[in-house]
């Protein structure tokens, strides 16, 4: 976005922030899901969070917000040890955790 301000354009860019679901308040996947979030479970021995996080970084994305409810406390140690807690991350992700949502809806 372009905007004049005393006859010099100034270009103002806009950051881009993304919200991830990372529950789908469902029971699909038992019992892979008991002892651990979905977005944890590996796909070629890599979290599948970490795809989506990456293609999110790739993008330009600033800040990534994973809204979880069930094994918050799973999620929140491993993106507390991994590359994204890190001080030269080039995204900042931050856990929200909501403990009274029941759907995709009260998440959001």
């Amino acid at each position: 976005m372009d905007s004049v301000k005393g006859g010099s354009k100034v270009e103002e860019k806009e950051e881009l922030k993304a919200v991830v679901l990372a529950d789908s308040f469902d029971e699909l996947f038992q019992p892979l899901s008991l002892n651990k979030p979905r977005c944890l479970l590996p796909l070629c021995n890599v979290p599948m969070l970490e795809y989506t996080l990456e293609f999110l970084a790739l993008s330009g994305v600033v800040e990534a917000i994973i809204v979880c409810k069930a094994h918050a406390d799973k999620l929140v140690a491993y993106i507390k040890q991994s590359q994204w807690a890190r001080g030269h991350s080039q995204m900042k992700v931050v856990v929200r955790v909501v403990r009274q949502a029941t759907t995709i809806g009260d998440a959001l």
